[in-house]
């Protein structure tokens, strides 16, 4: 097969782990790149299944792919079941980590954990992301149709495309690509929880040209980093303290600026998905020669006192500052006027937990994550993600970040919105599934809502009538170089989707 060659040995990593056939095929997805917009590969690899197992395959034009699996024993006759998971990634790795995502595989390896004094064994990647988000979902669809003798109704294994950036294959994805009207979602990251609602969300992007001008000899370089924060995901993640490099680094910024007597920006740079919280910060400024020392004494302080604050959720952060030498280096920087201005916009955007819902106890109603911030003398350019399961919430929280923006000489686009997911108490695959678990468990399964950006919503939208859920295995840090699924977990959600197959016959 493409991109995984045939007698291929099964990585060290995932020898006997079960179940077998969802880790063959997770450690054969690992090994092809799929950030996403970049799923050929993957979609190439779903094609040579398809064709060697003899199932139908259909796509669409926006990259989505359809594998049409026949039903078994009791199954045979049944309605049609959907199985759908995102094919793309979110790529991120260790600042020292030499990986190129467009072409080497995700390396993994095999360890423990301890959570509450008890150990747990985890998959993770070595130095990058590791991509379960959502390759466990879509590898266990593939399982459910090659593992011999279960019972299931005919299935629709559906691949969706681009999902971490913008959800664009499921809003193009075309109806007819998908005769069912059951969908199990693969794509949660907590077992024992059924989910049946989730947030919507629109990205920001915030643009400005800058006026670069060339500074005399009386300024100096300086340049501030911020680094091996934790990170994690804009949704799931957002309510647990976790610094946003981005957001902290710039409030120093807007400090030092109103401390010093010059201030001018030359670069930026900090995280790389809208939806991922930045782990890392990186500016170069110039400063008066005479503020040197002024500036240094700030930033440490400044640093040192974040340290303290950030023990507890983020343990790993570093900083550094120093002064570049700019002797071999054109003089270019932002005019001191519009750097400040600049840094103090962005020092104010609203990041974080804004609103808990009133409905659901414990579950973040509305939330803002500023995941991008990318810039040089002469250009800057700023993405952010807000959420809501109330999708006017959003409008409104953008527009008045958009107002400030444009205060201050940006032009604001909006990319990538998608509503959310609402709760359906009559749902038919809900009753089963809370059935199904308790039999499975000999407990009751949560039922729960998700401050996350499930296909569901638009999915929904798209196919007419169609009855939805979304379960998963535990995946902690996804979006993250800390990212790992827990493999007792993985056991135990394929045993539910087993169950649930059969019981859906």
């Amino acid at each position: 097969m493409e991109n995984f060659p045939i007698g291929t040995s099964l990585d060290v990593a995932f020898e006997g782990l079960a179940p077998e056939s969802l880790w063959q095929q997770f450690d054969a997805i690992r090994r092809i790149p799929r950030a996403s917009t970049n799923e050929e590969g993957v979609r190439s690899y779903l094609r040579a299944l398809a064709d060697a197992q003899g199932w139908e395959r259909d796509e669409d034009g926006a990259g989505n792919i359809v594998l049409r699996v026949p039903g078994r024993g009791a199954g045979e006759h049944s309605p049609a079941l959907a199985i759908q998971g995102h094919m793309d990634m979110v790529c991120v790795k260790d600042d020292d980590r030499d990986h190129d995502f467009t072409s080497d595989p995700i390396e993994v390896s095999r360890s423990t954990v301890m959570v509450s004094g008890e150990s747990h064994m985890v998959v993770r990647a070595v130095g990058t992301s590791l991509g379960s988000d959502n390759a466990i979902g879509c590898c266990a669809g593939l399982a459910l149709g090659l593992t011999p003798g279960l019972e299931h109704p005919p299935l629709e294994l559906l691949f969706t495309a681009d999902e971490e950036t913008g959800m664009t294959g499921a809003a193009n994805l075309d109806p007819a690509l998908v005769r069912s009207r059951r969908l199990l979602n693969l794509d949660a990251e907590e077992h024992g929880s059924l989910y049946v609602s989730c947030a919507g969300g629109r990205d920001l992007v915030a643009e400005w040209d800058l006026p670069e001008i060339q500074l005399g000899e009386e300024w100096e370089l300086v340049a501030f980093e911020l680094f091996n924060l934790r990170g994690g995901h804009s949704g799931v993640d957002i309510d647990k303290g976790r610094a946003n490099a981005a957001v902290e680094s710039l409030r120093l910024l807007r400090d030092v600026a109103g401390e010093l007597d010059g201030f001018a920006m030359r670069s930026i740079e900090s995280g790389g998905l809208s939806n991922a919280i930045p782990r890392f910060f990186r500016a170069e400024f110039w400063v008066l020669r005479e503020d040197l020392v002024r500036c240094e004494n700030y930033i440490r302080d400044f640093a040192e006192a974040l340290m303290i604050r950030v023990s507890v959720t983020d343990p790993a952060t570093e900083w550094e500052f120093q002064r570049v030498s700019s002797e071999e280096r054109d003089r270019a920087g932002v005019s001191p006027e519009a750097s400040v201005a600049i840094v103090r916009a962005l020092a104010n955007i609203q990041d974080g937990v804004f609103a808990w819902s009133v409905v659901v106890d414990g579950l973040v109603e509305t939330s803002s994550n500023l995941g991008v911030v990318r810039g040089d003398s002469q250009h800057l350019r700023v993405e952010l993600l807000s959420r809501s399961s109330v999708d006017e919430e959003v409008l409104r929280l953008q527009n008045r970040m958009s107002s400030a923006f444009e205060h201050t000489g940006a032009t604001v686009t909006f990319h990538g919105a998608y509503p959310g997911w609402v709760a359906d108490p009559s749902n038919p695959l809900l009753r089963t599934a809370k059935q199904t678990y308790e039999a499975v468990f000999g407990e009751a399964a949560k039922v729960k809502a998700i401050h996350a950006g499930l296909e569901c919503g638009i999915l929904g939208e798209r196919l007419d009538g169609v009855d939805m859920l979304s379960f998963g295995p535990e995946i902690w840090n996804a979006h993250t170089t800390d990212e790992m699924v827990f493999v007792s977990s993985v056991s135990a959600f394929w045993s539910l989707l087993k169950a649930l197959a059969r019981n859906l016959c």
